[in-house]
């Protein structure tokens, strides 16, 4: 009952995901494919048959609800009993069915009415808004050899992982955020792309930087 309790959410979640399947099987015919892949010129590239796209997402966050259970349950690779960590793992879990789940919505709704290409613009503010949601959770994970930032410098205390992974959370809040700016103001492809990249290498490099600087102030 105690899994069952920190996992309602993302069982919640899914159980939504399943009923709206459901209510999609009426409306998709069965000779239409389902888009599961765009590029970044909003084209699709792969097309799955109805029945995989019905249920490829809805089983695949099953199975990570499966796996983070049993992270949860039996402490694998946690030798910490922080409470934070054990909170941390239904949070990341319901974060990432939740914009499966959209993601889901969005493949079916393609399919239904023949949307078969999307704009960059979308994708990039979908991904801002993930970033951001990471960002909020990043600075409560205390050290553990699973998740974060897991550099020799970030571990070389407690006190520089938890710096380390405040910097991290507002590196891609920040970052999330200009994706979604850049998602809203700007429509040309090459500028889009540009702000993602600077994000992404933001996203990497300010914590590993950060990380190294405050085990060499400490030391």
């Amino acid at each position: 009952m105690k899994i069952l309790n920190q996992f309602k959410w993302s069982l919640l979640l899914i159980i939504i995901q399943f009923v709206t399947i459901i209510s999609f099987t009426q409306l998709i015919p069965k000779n239409i494919q389902i888009p599961i892949i765009w590029n970044f010129q909003s084209e699709v590239i792969t097309l799955v048959n109805r029945g995989l796209g019905l249920f490829l997402l809805l089983i695949v966050n099953i199975c990570l609800l499966l796996f983070s259970s049993l992270l949860y349950k039996f402490k694998v690779f946690n030798k910490s009993e922080d409470r934070n960590y054990m909170e941390f793992i239904p949070r990341l879990s319901t974060i990432i069915i939740f914009y499966l789940c959209i993601f889901h919505v969005f493949m079916l709704f393609s399919a239904r009415y023949n949307y078969l290409s999307t704009r960059i613009d979308f994708i990039t503010f979908f991904i801002g808004l993930f970033l951001i949601s990471l960002g909020n959770i990043f600075p409560k994970l205390p050290p553990n050899i699973v998740f974060g930032i897991k550099t020799h410098w970030s571990l070389f205390s407690k006190e520089n992982w938890f710096k380390t992974h405040l910097i991290a959370g507002l590196s891609f809040s920040i970052s999330g955020t200009i994706l979604m700016i850049f998602s809203y103001v700007f429509s040309h492809f090459s500028s889009i792309i540009f702000g993602a990249k600077i994000c992404g290498l933001s996203i990497i490099l300010i914590p590993i930087f950060y990380s190294l600087f405050g085990s060499k102030k400490q030391k």
